[in-house]
């Protein structure tokens, strides 16, 4: 079984450090956008940015409080994300590395 737990537990254990990596990034992405996100914005060729496509606009503001927002969400979300990750994580582990209780088993000692 434990054969069996590293084949189908390290898939998992990838996926949820990748999601919680990405979860963070996208949290401190985010939260500092209006720190350099004015620069991005006076790029050339931003013109077409995701604000712009969903038509909130395409001025520097909207782009920089857009992606602020977007930060927010991600900070706002990040404790459930990252815990979830843990427990898929971890209800896998407990589910395939330990033994399930049997009804005649003895689960408190006796003393006589």
């Amino acid at each position: 079984m434990d054969l069996l737990y590293a084949i189908i537990g390290f898939p998992i254990a990838l996926l949820a450090s990748i999601l919680t990596a990405v979860w963070w990034a996208g949290t401190i992405a985010g939260l500092t956008f209006p720190l350099y996100g004015w620069f991005i914005a006076a790029l050339p060729g931003m013109e077409e940015s995701l604000p712009r496509l969903l038509g909130l606009g395409g001025d520097a503001v909207t782009f920089v409080v857009f992606n602020t927002v977007a930060g927010v969400l991600f900070a706002l979300t990040l404790v459930p994300v990252v815990r979830g990750a843990a427990l898929l994580k971890a209800s896998l582990a407990q589910a395939m590395l330990t033994r399930a209780p049997s009804g005649g088993m003895v689960t408190e000692p006796r003393f006589a």
